[in-house]
């Protein structure tokens, strides 16, 4: 197998997990967090580049996902399977070769980063989150953007040294944190005012609001419990000038008999995917209305 320099991933917990147990079994000599619209650019991948939680690039050395939206049927390196997270299906392919017992000492980040990944949460997790459901919220999905590239890195670090307390208590998440927590009471606020409902189906339109208020209204999980009999949350937030993010996700605490539609596959109409619950793409802003008609009405139970 080639050699693997660089992971190149995208920025979440079960990244920044994946992240921690590649380095157990690999010397990684770099770390690359990307984002699909880079890729949907032209972005090549070299043999030395292993791709994870990411949709499959021609010329990558290893690629390990567990997105029902980007599985190909081809052979390749590495391992794509239905799983609760990427950082699941990284364990299942080094255990398989007979390594289990480097990643003794993070079984709980992983079993956590399944739990926040699927999204197997209570109400109480969304409306009083704690250890590493509290960190999945601090953890910026656009680290280059935002400048935050330097804290993910040092969030593997911490992880490698200890569990999540270590890391909340080093001070730059434990800002993040009492920030986060202090704000949540404003967020709910800002939830109910900006949302719109159409019968089972939520949209938050971020486009127009201040930075302030789209940070306020950037959870994802409590619409869920703020509004009664919603099924689907639709979400619009402003990328750059030339490009708006929609991301669709189902409520947790529904039955799934009232997911009308497979998520990640429908949202491949758009250039995205993801998984049965839960996807997302991006588009210029002048194809976001139409877009969002079309989810709507496509989730929307009369």
């Amino acid at each position: 197998m080639t050699a693997i320099n660089r992971v190149v991933t995208n920025s979440d917990l079960d990244a920044i997990t994946s992240c921690v147990l590649i380095r157990c079994v690999e010397k990684i000599d770099g770390i690359k967090f990307i984002d699909l619209d880079e890729i949907r650019a032209g972005w090549k991948a070299v043999a030395g580049d292993v791709l994870v939680n990411i949709p499959y690039v021609e010329g990558c050395g290893m690629w390990i996902d567990h997105h029902d939206s980007n599985k190909i049927d081809k052979p390749f390196a590495g391992r794509h399977e239905r799983a609760p997270s990427a950082a699941r299906v990284a364990y299942n392919f080094y255990a398989s070769q007979g390594k289990a017992a480097a990643f003794e000492k993070h079984a709980d980040l992983l079993r956590e980063t399944d739990k926040v990944d699927s999204a197997a949460f209570t109400r109480e997790d969304i409306l009083n989150p704690r250890r590493y459901v509290l960190i999945s919220h601090l953890i910026s999905s656009q680290p280059e953007k935002d400048g935050t590239v330097e804290e993910n890195l040092l969030l593997i670090r911490l992880f490698e040294e200890g569990p999540a307390e270590h890391a909340l208590a080093h001070p730059t998440f434990a800002r993040h944190a009492k920030e986060f927590l202090e704000n949540l009471e404003a967020s709910k606020s800002a939830i109910r005012k900006r949302m719109r409902r159409e019968n089972n189906v939520l949209v938050m339109d971020q486009r127009a609001l201040d930075e302030e208020e789209r940070d306020l209204c950037n959870n994802k999980f409590l619409p869920y419990v703020l509004f009664d009999g919603a099924d689907v949350l639709v979400r619009v937030k402003p990328l750059e000038p030339e490009r708006s993010i929609l991301t669709v996700g189902f409520n947790i605490f529904s039955s799934d008999d009232r997911l009308r539609t497979h998520i990640g596959n429908f949202l491949k109409r758009f250039g995205g995917g993801g998984h049965q619950k839960a996807g997302g793409c991006s588009m210029r802003p002048d194809q976001v209305d139409q877009a969002v008609k079309e989810i709507v009405e496509a989730f929307r139970i009369r």
